[in-house]
């Protein structure tokens, strides 16, 4: 037999961040109880995870909430992209209330630090696959769980009402050369830096 979990977290919002809540909710579920009170030993288990560089990543999830009447209502403090005339400038503004509101910071996990979503722990996970080279390790992971479904991603999910950003080909504009690019890639820098480290990605 063969045990699969694949640690992720739904599209639908986390209210308040809880890690128990978390485990509750998301981890895994066997019979009505979570995996961690479950007995079965964790060994069973093939455990992966898919993260992004912490640039990209939060970037994306800028550009895509705050595209959304919902999220400008929700924080009129911060800029939509499109407000002012330097968008580094916008985002700056961004990064700044995550920095200063911790409240704020847990209030969505779309920028929630990635290395706190990693149950039970980062050691214990089997393999890290990253967007940035998705397709090669979703091979990798089939090939070594005998998957041939896995073997390929199927690309036609793009236009399915999956949202798409383009952060990475955005990241010369607003981590820029100036005094608001700058700052924007520090403060990024520092407040992911557990991401950077833990993942293997460059500040």
């Amino acid at each position: 037999m063969l045990n699969l979990l694949y640690e992720s977290i739904e599209g639908k919002g986390i209210k308040a961040w809880d890690r128990n809540n978390l485990t509750r909710r998301y981890f895994s579920s066997l019979g009505g109880r979570t995996l961690l009170k479950a007995n079965v030993p964790l060994n069973n288990y093939f455990f992966f995870t898919v993260v992004r560089n912490p640039y990209d990543r939060i970037l994306s999830a800028y550009l895509d909430k705050f595209s959304m009447p919902e999220y400008r209502g929700r924080y009129p403090s911060v800029y939509h992209p499109k407000y002012k005339v330097n968008p580094a400038e916008n985002y700056n503004s961004f990064l700044k209330h995550l920095v200063s509101s911790r409240q704020f910071m847990f209030s969505d996990h779309h920028w929630v630090p990635q290395y706190l979503f990693l149950l039970p722990s980062l050691d214990r996970i089997d393999y890290v696959g990253k967007v940035e080279s998705l397709t090669f390790d979703y091979s990798d992971i089939a090939k070594r769980l005998k998957l041939p479904f896995l073997k390929k991603i199927d690309s036609s999910f793009r236009g399915q009402g999956v949202s798409t950003t383009s952060s990475t080909e955005k990241r010369d504009v607003f981590y820029s050369e100036d005094i608001f690019g700058r700052e924007n890639k520090k403060i990024v820098s520092e407040l992911y830096e557990r991401d950077f480290i833990d993942f293997g990605y460059e500040f």
